[in-house]
């Protein structure tokens, strides 16, 4: 069983526009109370059973017009976490409309999966010795992603999309073997990934009250240990 009381805070603010920018700034700040609830026969416990965190982030962005026709966005968000404190997740991304019906665009950002209370808290079978014991010591998972996209419409019956994309991840999680007598194993942060695809997507409008739309995405995984 497990029983979770949520409380959420967010503060987002629009700045009035200043030389072709806008800006926008914000907080969040998150209380989580969570109850384990472990039952007698379960072959898994969450230790210890009950705890109380939080989490807050403060974030900005600046969307600037370069040219009537290029427009660049950045954007950071600073992140805080109860299992290994601050993170940090930059976004830049590039527009730049050819025409009006064709955008060009690019991005290189950095996403986050901060740990869970599984990654950290997860141990079986109870009791001890555990043969699967979670890991207080637990990286975020952290991911460096390239992207980029054109988007094009012909102005009447058709409009288009293809998006190319690189993502490289770091600090993925793996199962550590940490005793062989007694055996034991936990989780740890050991494999690296990457994963390159193309998105493709198109629609047309066939009549008012018909549109058909069709798509395409392919990827390649790779997995380092």
């Amino acid at each position: 069983g497990d029983k979770l009381d949520i409380a959420d805070v967010e503060l987002q603010q629009t700045l009035p526009e200043i030389y072709s920018q806008n800006i926008i700034w914000g907080a969040s700040y998150r209380y989580a109370r969570d109850d384990a609830q472990n039952l007698p026969n379960s072959t898994i416990a969450i230790l210890p059973p009950q705890v109380n965190q939080t989490w807050s982030s403060a974030f900005a962005q600046d969307e600037a017009a370069l040219s009537p026709n290029l427009r660049l966005i950045a954007g950071a968000r600073l992140e805080h976490n109860p299992y290994n404190g601050n993170e940090f997740l930059p976004n830049l991304r590039l527009a730049w409309n050819l025409t009006p019906e064709n955008l060009l665009w690019a991005a290189v950002s950095r996403a986050v999966r901060s740990p869970s209370r599984i990654d950290a808290d997860l141990n079986g079978p109870p009791p001890p010795p555990y043969l699967l014991a979670g890991n207080a010591d637990f990286q975020s998972e952290t991911a460096r992603v390239y992207e980029l996209g054109y988007r094009g419409d012909s102005g009447g019956d058709w409009s288009y999309s293809v998006t190319g994309y690189h993502y490289n991840y770091f600090h993925v999680r793996s199962e550590n073997v940490v005793s062989l007598s007694p055996p034991q194993v936990t989780f740890g942060n050991d494999m690296t990934e990457s994963v390159t695809g193309l998105e493709t997507w198109g629609n047309y409008q066939a009549s008012a009250s018909w549109r058909l739309s069709a798509g395409f995405s392919t990827l390649r995984e790779s997995h380092t240990l």
